[in-house]
């Protein structure tokens, strides 16, 4: 049974609101930056229930987010208003928002900061997980409930197949390593 499904541009850019970035990879492939992350399910309504995927952008020229004086204790919240633009021939610019704590001096919480969070790169593949499992208590999934639905080599799996059908700069088409 296939348990992970592959996400086009658009699909990646309705997937990512609301959605909690769990970790920033650059080891899994060359010139791309990898995100991991949990997704709220589209299938349930509310946030009940969340997804894990992998976001790749591929051949990235950029990235960017401000994180000063902020405290990242379970990941990079993100807001809804996902968007994708053309900068040239190359390159799109992927743009949405992230909810960082904001602290002054100590302890202190200022509350929730909004900041811009920019990838700059060639093309962007997505792969999620069929299942969904139910959100936790600090707004995403368990490590263990994360693997239960969707490993690394299953997601990774899906995205080097689909890449590899893709006739636009892809996997296939960075240097290796």
């Amino acid at each position: 049974m296939n348990r992970v499904t592959v996400m086009g541009e658009t699909d990646i850019i309705s997937a990512i609101n609301y959605a909690r970035i769990c970790a920033f990879r650059w080891d899994v492939f060359p010139y791309s930056l990898l995100v991991d992350m949990d997704i709220p399910d589209s299938k349930k309504n509310g946030d009940e229930y969340q997804r894990r995927a992998w976001v790749c952008f591929v051949g990235v020229d950029e990235m960017t987010i401000n994180c000063k004086g902020a405290r990242i204790p379970a990941g990079i919240f993100l807001s809804d208003g996902a968007e994708r633009y053309l900068l040239n021939e190359k390159f799109f610019s992927f743009q949405c928002y992230a909810m960082l704590p904001a602290y002054g001096g100590g302890s202190q919480l200022l509350g929730p900061c909004e900041e811009t969070l920019e990838v700059v790169a060639m093309n962007a593949y997505g792969a999620v997980s069929e299942q969904a499992a139910l959100t936790q208590e600090f707004g995403g999934l368990s490590y263990q409930d994360r693997n239960s639905l969707a490993t690394d080599a299953e997601l990774y799996d899906a995205l080097v197949k689909f890449a590899g059908a893709e006739s636009r700069p892809c996997l296939k088409d960075m240097p290796s390593m």
